[in-house]
């Protein structure tokens, strides 16, 4: 009996030790004071990029680097790690949807990235604006935590705000982003297929928001039960799939019968707007589009590929038909071209005089 009673303490006293430790690691595991708006904290990172979720799940966001505003990186894709628990101080991904962009302040520590939640170490970038608190102007101290006052930025002068601070550069070539399936996602099409049944007709902001979204089974029910192949927006639904990088969309509508030689009213191909990404570039040629169409004002693809300074698309065109003798409608030959490029235009250079 002595032993047992032994015993029984011991385990009480674990217990007892076991939910301590629980309730101590709830209530004081983030402890923090408010770091300041986005100009301050990215001072005392490792690492500022602008970049696009491509995927996400409890804890973790991992997105493809678009823009390196400090610090330096060689890699174009990473994983943030943030909160998965609720006890720490990093942040919460529950509101970060796949396919938005952000200016991202993030620290590494033990080779992994990590986004505190301690201040405003994320930005929202959309249409062109800059949203959150980006520096004092943008902040709003009246109710108690400091707020977002709602007062946005445009894009470009939030880069300029790093110019002589830091080595602003854009990563010429693009990774597609696959379509992954999640919950909002799922709540998105089982509306659409509700709303449909009880007669609703769907509209081109319905088809724009499935398409920005990457909302994979929602752009095919639209394909399959609606009138989207046939609206007269048909191009511009293509064109912000290609151009947005969501390769398992283009893909669908190709697969769907959508012609991969498609342009809008300007004559500006799906060809000219993938050469950012080398994966699509390949997939609309695999499907049978002419790499170098003559487009508007006579530009062909080879043109916009050195505009934009994606070596591995020059590359690609080269080896299939491009010509580094193309003119265009007003006399500009591809060495032109590399006049507009502001990213790595002596490099372009150097690969036209190879292949001339």
């Amino acid at each position: 009996k002595i032993e047992l009673r032994k015993k029984n303490k011991k385990k009480k006293k674990k217990i007892l030790t076991i939910l301590f430790l629980f309730l101590t690691v709830k209530l004081f595991a983030c402890s923090c004071s408010f770091a300041g708006p986005f100009m301050n904290v990215y001072k005392q990172v490792d690492l500022t990029i602008v970049a696009k979720i491509s995927s996400k799940k409890p804890g973790e966001l991992k997105i493809i680097i678009q823009k390196c505003l400090s610090g330096k990186t060689e890699d174009k894709e990473i994983t943030i790690y943030g909160d998965k628990s609720g006890y720490t101080c990093y942040e919460n991904f529950l509101n970060y949807k796949i396919g938005e962009t952000y200016a991202f302040a993030l620290s590494k520590n033990s080779k992994k990235y990590t986004l505190s939640s301690c201040g405003e170490y994320s930005l929202k970038i959309e249409q062109g604006l800059v949203k959150g608190m980006i520096n004092e102007k943008y902040m709003d101290r009246t109710k108690g935590s400091p707020i977002w006052n709602m007062k946005t930025m445009k894009a470009l002068d939030f880069y300029d705000l790093f110019d002589s601070n830091s080595n602003l550069y854009d990563y010429p070539c693009k990774s597609t982003i696959k379509y992954e399936q999640n919950e909002y996602l799922t709540k998105q099409l089982l509306l659409a297929k509700s709303e449909f049944k009880n007669g609703k007709i769907f509209t081109h902001s319905d088809y724009i928001t499935a398409i920005k979204e990457n909302n994979l089974p929602l752009v095919e029910f639209y394909i399959d039960s609606t009138n989207l192949l046939e609206n007269k927006d048909l191009a511009s639904f293509v064109l912000l799939s290609v151009e947005s990088g969501f390769i398992d969309i283009v893909k669908l509508f190709l697969e769907k019968g959508v012609d991969p030689n498609l342009s809008n009213s300007s004559q500006f191909y799906l060809v000219f707007r993938a050469v950012l990404f080398p994966e699509m570039l390949k997939l609309l040629h695999s499907f049978g589009a002419k790499l170098n169409p003559k487009g508007y004002a006579g530009t062909t693809t080879i043109m916009h590929a050195i505009r934009e300074g994606c070596i591995e698309s020059i590359e690609f065109l080269l080896l299939n038909g491009a010509s580094t003798e193309d003119k265009s409608n007003n006399g500009k030959t591809v060495f032109n071209y590399t006049e507009f490029n502001k990213r790595n235009k002596a490099e372009v250079i150097k690969l036209l005089k190879s292949k001339t």
